[in-house]
């Protein structure tokens, strides 16, 4: 059963903010795990399209960074991709449920945190402007409530007095 579009809004916008927090966190610790974190994220969005299969550690070494390949050779990839931080790191952060000790189940959120990292990466204007501005535009909002109820209730006070 999918979200309803406000809710899915609404945790797409949390996930930003989780986005931009590990953003900081790797540029600061262990850059190399949040970016194999990410590609894995970013490849179930376009192709991991069942929910209850299971995704092995082997699989993501040949198909989502084409090691053995010219590909993996050539790109920001070169790296020992090692994969057992990254999957605890999923699994912690419950973008994946653990299935046995090689293989990982992607959940929905892992889903939507993908969909964040597909926009953010390969769109500036949902960089810029679909979630930097979306985010603010609900903070304002939400102070603004908060504004009108503290001036309604400073009225009803004084007018009781």
């Amino acid at each position: 059963m999918a979200l309803p579009i406000q809710l899915k809004f609404f945790k797409k916008i949390e996930l930003y903010q989780e986005y931009k927090s590990e953003e900081y966190k790797a540029a600061t610790t262990d850059k190399k795990v949040w970016i194999t974190e990410k590609e894995i994220l970013r490849w179930t969005t376009d192709n991991h399209h069942h929910l209850g299969s299971e995704i092995t550690k082997d699989h993501v070494r040949r198909v989502i960074f084409h090691e053995g390949t010219e590909r993996f050779t050539e790109s920001k990839y070169k790296f020992d991709i090692r994969l057992n931080k990254p999957f605890e790191n999923l699994v912690q952060r419950g973008y994946a449920t653990k299935n046995n000790e090689d293989a990982l189940i992607i959940t929905r959120e892992g889903l939507l945190m993908g969909e964040v990292i597909n926009d953010v990466e390969k769109n500036l204007f949902s960089k810029y402007i679909k979630y930097n501005s979306l985010y603010w535009l609900v903070w304002i909002t939400a102070i603004a409530g908060a504004l009108t109820i503290v001036i309604n209730f400073i009225k009803a006070v004084s007018d009781l007095i």
